[in-house]
């Protein structure tokens, strides 16, 4: 390895002073670009921090190609097909303009060679550039062990490499990097990496080097509600049964509250985290800005809270690579008609399996229900409940019986869990035979709360 390592030597000292900054078509680009060689960051007519469209805009004669990444909605990757040369190696030039201030520049090149070690010239000699630039690169530590090897090119300057063994038979690779210095913001990594395809392909040399700038991320971004679709709202269901708590046996009271409140309601605004990934609401918070400048009581909060647990955005609108925390002042109406009147239960229910169902609730939401108190004291139930199909073909459910009988809070607690599970359920449009339409349609709901072996 030290023969090797002499002959890189030669190379690398010979390329240092062959440098050429340009592309193939030089000729093509504007005067600007001979103001933009002289600085460190500067590759050819490209710098770092350069916005996209200036980059295109300066050297319309190159070859460009741009990639979207999935999930990201303010990012666009560029790059110029041999936009930067390097004594007699050409280099791609990749600008990704990241979020909050977050900057990256690659420069890219790809060869085909038997030998490795002309891999690793590359990748010395775009290092030794780099460090002319930039100053010393340091190759990181490996759990290996593998020491790096000091490399002398003359003039005081030395670049430190780590080699690296591949995961593929025959794949090996060099690296060296150096962080970001109160002169040079950005993080700056030179690697090599030689591979043989398994496949019989030929051996292939890929040179990359990295600047990168890490971007000032706000402790939070806020969502725009009433620019922002919504995938998924609470169902009639949903609203009809996030008043059953509140109106508990012993709070009659807020029985004749809820009659109380004006036809329009009050709203409600409660501060919430939303998923990027999903666009859900989670840890919402009461807010001092509600419309109307009262304060939330606490039970009409909880209510709202409940409901906001159904309710989610569309996940295509938001940027799900965005890093900052994202939040929502979201508002949530609470109307005396929102407890629907199911009406007169009939004689005859129709049997659960009779119902054609679009959506079921899961083993996670009925753990998630099952009531604390009774898991504490390993008290198992089984609820049935008469329930008639909305509009929504949401499940609006009354008359729970609770089997084992029970006192009446041992009956309300078991009933406010079957209900919420009952309310994951939403029908199709028409039941199991083709034919009847499932909208208002009343059937037997059951479910059964049963602690783990």
């Amino acid at each position: 390895m030290r023969q090797v390592t002499m002959h890189v030597i030669r190379k690398v000292a010979i390329v240092s002073l062959a440098l050429l900054l340009g592309s193939a078509r030089a000729g093509q680009l504007p005067a600007p670009v001979a103001a933009l060689v002289e600085t460190a960051d500067a590759f050819g007519p490209f710098r770092f921090g350069m916005a996209v469209e200036d980059a295109v805009a300066i050297a319309p004669g190159f070859d460009w190609y741009e990639d979207r990444e999935p999930g990201y909605r303010q990012r666009r990757v560029v790059t110029a097909e041999s936009g930067w040369h390097l004594g007699e190696r050409t280099y791609d030039v990749i600008l990704a303009p990241g979020y909050h201030g977050a900057y990256e520049l690659q420069l890219r090149h790809t060869h085909e060679s038997d030998v490795a070690e002309s891999c690793s010239d590359a990748a010395l000699a775009l290092a030794v550039e780099f460090e002319r630039r930039f100053g010393e690169l340091t190759g990181p530590s490996l759990d290996s062990g593998q020491a790096g090897e000091l490399i002398d090119v003359g003039k005081g300057s030395s670049v430190t490499m780590r080699p690296f063994v591949g995961n593929l038979p025959g794949a090996t690779g060099w690296f060296t990097r150096r962080g970001p210095t109160r002169t040079q913001p950005w993080r700056v990594a030179v690697s090599g990496d030689f591979s043989r395809d398994e496949n019989g392909s030929p051996p292939t040399c890929k040179v990359l080097g990295t600047l990168a700038r890490e971007g000032e991320v706000p402790r939070e971004a806020w969502l725009d509600v009433a620019q922002a679709p919504i995938a998924h709202a609470p169902s009639a269901a949903v609203l009809h049964h996030s008043l059953d708590a509140w109106l508990q046996p012993h709070a009659r009271s807020r029985v004749r509250e809820l009659a109380e409140l004006s036809a329009a309601g009050v709203e409600v605004i409660l501060d919430c985290a939303v998923r990027r990934d999903t666009g859900a609401v989670w840890d919402c918070r009461t807010t001092d800005d509600d419309r109307g400048g009262r304060r939330v009581a606490s039970p009409l909060e909880s209510v709202v809270r409940q409901r906001l647990q159904h309710l989610r955005f569309e996940a295509r609108a938001i940027d799900s690579r965005d890093p900052a925390p994202l939040r929502a002042k979201v508002p949530m109406r609470v109307a005396p008609a929102d407890r629907l009147a199911p009406g007169p239960v009939p004689p005859t229910l129709r049997p659960l399996r009779e119902i054609a169902w679009a959506v079921r609730p899961s083993g996670m939401d009925l753990e998630r229900a099952y009531p604390r108190e009774a898991l504490r004291n390993e008290i198992e139930a089984v609820v049935s409940a008469s329930c008639r199909l909305q509009a929504d073909l949401s499940a609006v459910c009354v008359d729970a019986v609770v089997t084992p009988a029970g006192d009446a809070e041992h009956t309300h607690m078991f009933a406010l869990a079957a209900y919420g599970v009952l309310t994951k359920f939403r029908a199709r449009d028409v039941l199991r035979d083709g034919v009847t339409a499932a909208a208002g349609e009343w059937f037997k709901g059951s479910v059964t709360f049963r602690l783990g072996n």
